[in-house]
């Protein structure tokens, strides 16, 4: 059961270790700039109008997939 919004509980930060590669590569990959087309456009419009989901539905989902 996850804690309730108002509870103090800690949060947990990743370490990340300023010699690991998979970072640097990150750190060093070029923004993507490029301009989206009409079809990134409209599939953002169209998740934006959409209902969404709740995150209990969402997570009982993910546990329900990586139960079998």
């Amino acid at each position: 059961m996850s804690p309730r919004r108002d509870s103090a509980a800690p949060v947990r930060k990743p370490s990340i270790r300023e010699d690991d590669p998979v970072w640097q590569a990150v750190l060093r990959a070029p923004i993507d700039d490029e301009p989206l087309t009409d079809a990134e456009l409209a599939a953002m419009q169209a998740g934006a109008d959409g209902p969404g989901l709740p995150a209990e539905a969402v997570t009982a989902e993910l546990r329900r997939r990586a139960e079998g």
